[in-house]
């Protein structure tokens, strides 16, 4: 029956890539202005282009809950250029509009991310999304939205609705004057991968987040200054296991507000070295939840940290960036351990030769998660190689390790992820991409380790 299934849904999509184009590329992996200056600076990442299907995934996934470190995106980024016979969407009072649509089957060997009775099934998703850009204005903006739908065959209660929107730009104040802006509301669903406690509710827990950035940047020369202001607000659902137990997440809902300044120099046309000094405020609803009630501690803090780094491009060849910092974390309750560290992330893309990409990344930093009460520091490392080949296919391998140290506990986790992946445009605007991942966890605690094999085919388009 699931094979029958498979099939079926293999069939779809490629009678549709042969069909009409509808449009684009997966709904969570919309382009925004600042995106690159976001990567740039917070994690030294480079931004993908816009293209028909979204890029593969970066060598190191973004953490999917908030990390303790975040710096500001200095400077805006605009899409990069089309020819006009090329340039896809509509245009429509000043706005340029972007709709795309993209269908995802997969199959997952290990749904539950179990270390025992593992259950596997096939899947489907359906990622409509919507980008609008505004153009020929001295300012920037864009507004993207997308939606997820995820069904499984067998395992229904793992089906998922999910959906995003963020507005995002750069007002311009002169030559020299620049106030970018970032505001973001989702509603997600957390992976089973990334419950640290294994007791799994019946569905996965919901998440809502609204995040927003204000700054103001300065640079009239080589000297350039920047004053950011941050807001985020995350809340979590609870939830019930299959024997009826509670699983309480509620105590997890939490706010941070942050400001960061950042010192950069410009030392030639392409290289800028800087220097960034933050201090946070984070602050829970709800005392940690113990035995019946809320009556444990409120995990409450105030983080600051100082750091510096720099980053390097050279033509389209080769982009490289780090950062290394200082971040103490002083929680207000006397039973938490207050934690410092080593903060640290780095980046190399270097095209080696015409149509090869190399792709090395590293980063350290505090996590906190929405059940284990102390910070974990988590360090990573990934390296990618990308070929494209006539213009049309991409192939790609990938690689990634990641070590988990749980402060205040014995606890380390291990995880390994490798990735062969292909895409091959058809047009300007519809493609058809697949992947093969294997991830695997290994625990000293024996009933966290999980083995995990997934498939993906995908077809994107956008109008």
């Amino acid at each position: 029956m699931k094979r029958a299934s498979l099939l079926f849904l293999t069939s779809a999509l490629i009678c549709l890539a042969s069909g009409p184009v509808f449009a684009a590329s997966p709904g969570k992996k919309i382009d925004s202005l600042l995106e690159k200056a976001i990567e740039e600076n917070a994690k030294g990442a480079m931004a993908a282009e816009e293209a028909v299907i979204a890029e593969p995934e970066p060598v190191i996934k973004e953490t999917p809950k908030e990390t303790v470190a975040e710096a500001p995106p200095p400077e805006p980024v605009k899409e990069p250029a089309e020819t006009p016979a090329k340039k896809s969407g509509l245009h429509f009072a000043g706005l340029h509009i972007i709709p795309s649509l993209a269908l995802e089957g997969r199959y997952d060997s290990n749904v539950y991310a179990a270390p025992a009775n593992e259950q596997s099934d096939f899947a489907y998703a359906i990622k409509p999304g919507l980008r609008f850009v505004l153009e020929d204005s001295p300012h920037e903006m864009a507004l993207d939205m997308g939606y997820e739908t995820l069904r499984y065959f067998d395992q229904s209660s793992e089906d998922q609705k999910n959906y995003h929107a963020r507005f995002s730009g750069l007002l311009n104040g002169g030559d020299f004057l620049t106030f970018p802006y970032d505001i973001s509301y989702a509603v997600n669903h957390e992976a089973r991968e990334d419950d640290l406690t294994r007791e799994l509710p019946v569905d996965p827990i919901q998440t809502k987040t609204i995040k927003g950035m204000l700054g103001i940047a300065y640079k009239p020369g080589k000297l350039g200054t920047a004053l950011s202001g941050f807001y985020d607000r995350e809340w979590f659902d609870d939830g019930a296991t299959a024997a009826g137990a509670a699983v309480i997440r509620r105590d997890a809902d939490r706010s941070t507000v942050k400001g960061l300044a950042r010192l950069s120099y410009d030392i030639g046309e392409n290289s800028t070295v800087y220097l960034d000094a933050s201090h946070a405020h984070r602050e829970y609803a709800r005392a940690v939840f113990q035995g019946v009630s809320f009556n444990g501690p409120f995990r409450d803090s105030d983080l600051d940290e100082i750091g510096g780094g720099f980053k390097l491009i050279l033509q389209d060849s080769l982009s490289a960036g780090a950062y290394a910092g200082y971040l103490n974390q002083n929680f207000n309750h006397a039973s938490i351990n207050d934690h410092d560290m080593i903060t640290a992330h780095a980046n190399l893309d270097w095209q080696v030769a015409q149509g090869s990409l190399l792709k090395l990344n590293y980063d350290r930093s505090s996590y906190e998660d929405d059940v284990v009460m102390n910070p974990i520091v988590r360090s990573q490392a990934g390296a990618a190689f990308e070929q494209t080949m006539m213009d049309k296919l991409l192939l790609g391998i990938a690689g990634s390790y990641r070590n988990d140290d749980f402060d205040a506990s014995t606890r380390k986790d291990k995880i390994a992820e490798g990735r062969i992946y292909a895409d091959y445009n058809f047009t300007q605007r519809i493609a058809l991409g697949a992947e093969y991942r294997y991830s695997t966890r290994d625990s000293n605690t024996t009933s966290f380790d999980y083995d995990r094999q997934t498939a993906f085919l995908r077809l994107s388009g956008k109008i």
